[in-house]
């Protein structure tokens, strides 16, 4: 029943029947003013104005991946949710029952939640839709939605494979940007930006913002109301072999163009939307290096610039190895950070010249755009040489295109800035040295951000191979304002198109929820926004808190042993958080692992009482004598607190039966330490029978 008619209804009982036509004809009045604010006097015109590491990290599988915050609730079906709501706080409304399924390629539908293929009832492709009703069960750490398809259809779906759906669009209102090739280039961009720009004068405008190294023009676009009183900062394709997300960022303008008088979230238009906050966007920040990966070195206009990439292939390809990740897909790993690289233990592939220009994310000059920014950009320890990627340049903004960003993003007072790169299915916030303010409101962005996305998110703080002297980097640091960076994709760049529907999926309501959350109050996806997915409300303080085992949003490490065993057992970082002791982290470098951290981050802030670590790999007798352990560690946590350890062994035999009380490491510092996560560093190892690499089979982290 709407509330219109409940409205009618509740004031018929008690109104004479001659004033029930004139009362519904003002309830009608009202209720247009409170759903549709746009139409009040005050709303403001748009204005037309035509003058005007790189993070690489591991992705999971759809079978395997992060668990997403859900309720458990395997013995009941929900038909609503219910939100405790706190009357001294403002919430927006940002529950759905209506999904759309993302995966890669496809996921199955089965009568029992888990990965058993026993149970599969049905496939689901990308964009095909479900409805969910509240029920879930959480199987090895995934969640599992039951939903049902549009076929009528019920059982269980993997949660992070199910993006919410505010507003179904009808997809042929799209005509301009080109998805069935991933072939976007910086000619397609500018074509684009000049027919978008034609057909939505009102909604859409332009400028220039400055020029790359080889003379291309670098665009800035105002979706929006340009003197809205909010305004988010994008940009995107700072590393020319992530051109895709130029791709992305085109076809959501085009979206939110398009459906500006039709298009809604949650009673609130996006018409409203646009006419308070504006999006900024550099859509494409690094022509000159998109046009090397697409196009080769004949394409770029000055010949003097061609010999910068052979300068790199030069320096680079000796220490560039053929390496096979988790999902199959070979790739050039690059050794420059490896003091104890050896050729010689590696296979004999030297990269071609070809292939090192697919590599390519820097500039025209051959300096990484990410590293080239005033955020320590000082203490920034990268190539000190011009190559594919990570070298820093002379100095901070050295670089037009980083100079050119940096002023526009410097220009106005935006609410947030948001940064699209690939791959990973990651949000990464904050950074070392920022605010606590930035910090916390880069944390609340990237937790909202994450949830429409069903991306995990990430801090930079803790983040393996991850540099400082990004773009984000400096807005955190330089401008105290909350900044993300969006790792969009799976697989290896430059993205197949493949990757393109589910990415897009994935995005295509993003800026409608963040502009909605801007329009509707304080950003806090805790405080004052409730997701699709039900939040646990803040505990009240308790005088006597019972120590318990902490949630893990989050963990990733500095290495990884990229191989998978005969029966499937992989090696991951996420492997120590999983329950279950018999698989287990191995670190990946030469040797047995000295130095090498791996990273557990909390769902939030707690005072953590102990670490608990269960080293080596405890599958098995016969797997923890053959594998490495450490036999040392160190720990150290946000607030600056520093630990060391021994680590417990023990002499289990040379077995194959399952190991059931493996031991256990229990660190516990002299007072609980307040910190959202634990770093933990091998400080000593000892290699095993057969293998040196080390192994940790779980990490436990208690507290309140």
């Amino acid at each position: 029943m709407s509330k219109k008619t409940e409205f009618v209804k509740s004031h018929l009982k008690i109104v004479i029947p001659v004033a029930a036509l004139l009362l519904f004809a003002l309830s009608a009045m009202i209720t247009i003013l409170i759903v549709r604010p746009k139409d009040t006097a005050d709303t403001k015109e748009i204005t037309s104005d035509e003058s005007v590491d790189d993070g690489e990290a591991e992705t999971v599988s759809d079978e395997e991946s992060a668990p997403a915050e859900s309720e458990d609730k395997s013995g009941e079906r929900e038909s609503e949710k219910a939100w405790e709501q706190d009357p001294e706080v403002s919430y927006v409304d940002l529950s759905t029952n209506d999904f759309v399924c993302v995966p890669f390629d496809e996921m199955h539908l089965r009568s029992n939640a888990g990965s058993d293929p026993k149970d599969d009832i049905a496939v689901m492709k990308a964009g095909d839709m479900v409805h969910w009703d509240g029920a879930s069960q959480t199987v090895k750490g995934n969640v599992y939605y039951y939903v049902e398809l549009s076929d009528g259809t019920m059982g269980y779906a993997l949660a992070d494979c199910l993006v919410p759906v505010y507003f179904k669009d009808d997809e042929s209102r799209l005509s301009v940007i080109e998805t069935d090739n991933a072939l976007y280039t910086y000619e397609m961009m500018v074509k684009d930006i000049g027919t978008l720009t034609e057909k939505y004068p009102r909604l859409l405008s332009k400028e220039t913002i400055g020029k790359s190294v080889d003379g291309r023009d670098i665009y800035c676009l105002y979706l929006g109301n340009k003197v809205a009183p909010h305004k988010v900062f994008i940009q995107s394709s700072i590393h020319g072999r992530e051109y895709m997300n130029t791709q992305l960022v085109m076809r959501l303008i085009e979206y939110y163009c398009a459906n500006y008088e039709n298009g809604d979230i949650c009673s609130r238009s996006y018409s409203d939307l646009l006419d308070r906050v504006c999006f900024v966007i550099v859509p494409m920040v690094n022509p000159d290096g998109i046009t090397i990966v697409q196009s080769g070195l004949d394409a770029l206009n000055d010949p003097a610039l061609r010999e910068n990439p052979k300068a790199g292939y030069e320096a680079d390809a000796e220490y560039m190895t053929l390496a096979v990740d988790e999902f199959g897909d070979s790739y050039w790993m690059d050794h420059y950070r490896d003091e104890t690289y050896d050729r010689a233990f590696y296979p004999p592939d030297v990269i071609t010249f070809e292939d090192y220009l697919k590599q390519w994310k820097s500039n025209a000059n051959g300096v990484d755009l990410n590293n080239n920014f005033d955020g320590n950009w000082e203490e920034v320890n990268v190539k000190d040489h011009i190559s594919y990627g990570s070298h820093k340049g002379t100095g901070p903004e050295s670089e037009p295109e980083a100079k050119a960003l940096a002023d526009i993003a410097r220009k106005d007072d935006y609410d947030m800035y948001i940064s699209y790169h690939s791959k990973g299915e990651i949000v990464y916030y904050d950074t070392n040295g920022c605010s606590p303010d930035a910090s916390q409101k880069s944390y609340d962005l990237a937790n909202l951000a994450g949830r429409q996305l069903k991306y995990m998110s990430v801090s930079n703080r803790t983040a393996a191979n991850v540099n400082q002297g990004g773009f984000t980097d400096w807005v955190l640091l330089e401008l105290n304002k909350p900044a993300i960076t969006i790792e969009s994709g799976r697989h290896r760049c430059p993205l197949k198109i493949e990757e393109f529907k589910p990415m897009w999926l994935r995005h295509r309501e993003l800026w409608a929820v963040l502009a909605n959350n801007l329009v509707n109050g304080e950003l806090s996806n805790e405080a004052s926004v409730q997701s699709a997915d039900p939040v646990e409300s803040e505990p009240a303080y308790d005088p006597d808190p019972v120590e318990k085992k902490l949630p893990v949003h989050a963990v990733s490490a500095t290495s990884e042993l990229r191989a998978t065993s005969k029966d499937g057992a992989t090696y991951y970082a996420r492997n120590v958080n999983d329950g279950d002791y018999s698989t287990a982290w191995v670190e990946g470098v030469p040797g047995a692992g000295e130095g090498q951290m791996i990273s557990i981050e909390l769902d939030g802030v707690h005072d953590i009482s102990k670490v608990v670590i269960y080293a080596g790999y405890t599958k098995t007798p016969y797997r923890y004598t053959i594998n490495g352990k450490p036999t040392r560690v160190g720990l150290d946590f946000q607030d600056g607190t520093k630990l060391e350890s021994n680590v417990e062994l023990y002499a289990p035999g040379n077995g194959d039966e399952p190991i059931t009380n493996p031991p256990a490491t229990v660190i516990k510092p002299d007072e609980p330490v307040r910190s959202q996560y634990v770093n933990i560093t091998i400080m000593s190892a000892v290699g095993g029978t057969k293998y040196e690499d080390t192994a940790i089979s779980e990490i436990e982290v208690y507290g309140y």
